[in-house]
């Protein structure tokens, strides 16, 4: 009787550890988090010719830069969710755009971001809060707040106007920097 029950339990351990040894390490909360949020101010470098709308100048962008730690050899697919908000005199908007890399190898410092055209800023002003979530196989795996954690969602609150935030081949950066870049998902 000591023997079958020393069995059965060394098999309820043994299948224990090896179904928790092969699940895959992309299930995981930790699989990705994020590991640094800045809101950048940016100039083209070289010459560019700046926009000008309405008797201003201006070609200072705002870039979203996000860094994060993807822990798995591989993992299909990580999108980067952002929400921007802006002030204005008529209240305000919700600036929100989305990136996908796919094929993520895993990496200490994967560098995502996305930007606000100077007109976009000119005309509803200034960012004062940002929203950043990353997502991998339905589910937010981080989150993080910028300038600090916000009493409300407000993110949720109005609507957002989408396709305002742009990927980084949409502006003049789209050749500057000295990462490696991870590929896209074409949409």
């Amino acid at each position: 009787m000591k023997y079958k029950i020393k069995t059965v339990v060394l098999a309820f351990l043994f299948f224990v550890l090896a179904f928790t040894y092969s699940i895959p390490a992309s299930f995981s909360d930790k699989a990705v988090t994020i590991k640094k949020f800045k809101l950048a101010k940016k100039t083209p470098s070289g010459k560019l010719s700046t926009s000008k709308t309405a008797g201003k100048t201006s070609s200072k962008w705002r870039e979203l830069r996000l860094i994060f730690i993807s822990r798995p050899k591989w993992i299909d697919e990580v999108t980067v969710k952002y929400f921007a908000r802006v002030k204005s005199k008529d209240g305000g908007r919700n600036l929100a755009g989305e990136i996908t890399y796919v094929n993520v190898p895993a990496g200490k410092a994967h560098l995502s971001s996305l930007f606000v055209h100077p007109t976009t800023l000119m005309r509803f002003g200034d960012i004062d809060a940002v929203h950043c979530e990353i997502w991998v196989k339905g589910k937010i795996r981080d989150m993080v707040d910028w300038p600090r954690k916000p009493q409300k969602k407000w993110w949720e609150m109005k609507a957002p106007m989408p396709g305002v935030l742009l990927t980084k081949f949409q502006t003049p950066f789209a050749y500057e920097g000295d990462y490696a870049a991870l590929a896209i998902k074409a949409e």
